[in-house]
């Protein structure tokens, strides 16, 4: 997870941790410290550094980590004040234990490229956006070419249409070793509880598992999305925990 994030991240060191912060964009999702070994206390002057190391960047003070990598971060961020924000089931497929699902009528399955249309481009963007509820209002051109770069490095990205409407969206990291993460699978509201998720899901582990990955995972919102990945052979590993300001 480091070594992706450091891909499309730049990197700030801050012992115990490295801050890893999008340059164009100031997003809270997309801006996150990770720790560098398995951090079990974290002090106050700790803490006002890296508060102070994130608003140097003009970004707030967030951690992401996997609770089984670091089981006693989480208290010691919580006796110092710092919110807990999500608690993710973390979830693994291979291709063993893959099953592929049947997606509902109507829907077109787009892969992006870093050649696709434009507006192919901005759909996937602002329904990932709208998705996870950030109304982010014009897609600026930085947003856009950063899709591209990405897509260009081998990141997998998929945008589901319903006749011309923009309707969800996906992507996997680039591939390393073997592994990757599905990230930002979002639907809009208006066409949720359809099986959407579970189908681009499937249709996202499909595509990274034919382009060589042995190992998909991703963390989901709560018990109830896990159960979405699961009906197409996601399982259960572990929790991943975020914290932020």
């Amino acid at each position: 997870m480091r070594a992706a994030a450091a891909r499309s991240h730049a990197v700030h060191p801050c012992p115990p941790f490295s801050l890893y912060l999008h340059e164009t964009d100031d997003f809270r999702f997309f801006n996150y410290a990770i720790p560098d070994f398995p951090v079990s206390e974290v002090t106050s002057a700790e803490l006002d550094a890296l508060r102070a190391a994130f608003a140097a960047h003009g970004r707030t003070l967030r951690f992401e980590f996997l609770h089984e990598f670091a089981p006693r971060l989480g208290p010691s961020l919580s006796a110092l004040g710092v919110p807990l924000e999500g608690e993710n089931p973390l979830l693994m497929c291979t291709p063993g234990t893959f099953r592929p699902i049947d997606a509902p009528s109507g829907l077109h399955f787009l892969r992006l490229g870093p050649g696709s249309p434009q507006r192919n481009l901005v759909d996937h963007i602002e329904t990932a956006s709208r998705g996870f509820g950030d109304e982010l209002g014009t897609v600026s051109p930085e947003r856009v070419a950063d899709l591209r770069r990405r897509l260009a490095s081998g990141e997998g990205s998929f945008l589901v249409r319903a006749g011309d409407e923009p309707v969800a969206a996906g992507s996997y990291t680039v591939p390393i070793d073997g592994f990757t993460e599905l990230v930002g699978i979002a639907t809009l509201p208006a066409h949720r509880r359809r099986g959407i998720a579970a189908a681009l899901t499937a249709v996202l582990a499909a595509d990274a598992f034919a382009r060589g990955v042995h190992t998909a995972f991703l963390t989901a919102a709560d018990d109830n999305a896990s159960r979405v990945y699961q009906r197409c052979g996601f399982y259960r590993i572990g929790t991943g925990l975020a914290y932020g300001e």
